[in-house]
């Protein structure tokens, strides 16, 4: 909870001991990362991975996917904490990296959970919805 008023109130993000500066609107530094936003997609190339910016958000999200094999099917769903679908982001997933953009003014506040499938591989990154 301190880590979180620590981001409200002062012009740092703070994870996992790292800092990043930050302006309103302009994340300089992936804190995850280490490097400029621009290279993101870079970075997760070949990888198998799910990376959400930003996050906590209010009320869409940036969703980047990298490590898709190519001739494979993948499936990419957001649940609620309790265990129902609430989006099928399947259809906007492409071979090597996508980004795909989720909006969610419908939800309700609270923790959701992002889970890529892509042959026996599994990735569940936890997305924050906060209004």
């Amino acid at each position: 909870m301190m880590k979180f008023l620590i981001v409200l109130l002062f012009p740092l993000i703070l994870h996992a001991g790292r800092t990043s500066l930050w302006s309103p609107g302009l994340l300089l530094k992936d804190p995850a990362f280490g490097t400029p936003l621009e290279n993101l997609g870079k970075d997760l190339i070949g990888r198998f991975n799910v990376v959400a910016r930003p996050n906590p958000f209010n009320p869409s999200t940036m969703l980047y996917v990298s490590g898709i094999l190519p001739q494979s099917q993948a499936s990419f769903y957001i649940y609620t904490i309790d265990g129902k679908r609430v989006a099928d982001l399947s259809a906007q997933l492409h071979a090597g990296y996508s980004s795909v953009v989720w909006k969610a003014p419908g939800e309700s506040s609270g923790l959701l959970l992002a889970v890529l499938q892509n042959g026996n591989r599994t990735k569940t990154i936890k997305l924050i919805m906060l209004k």
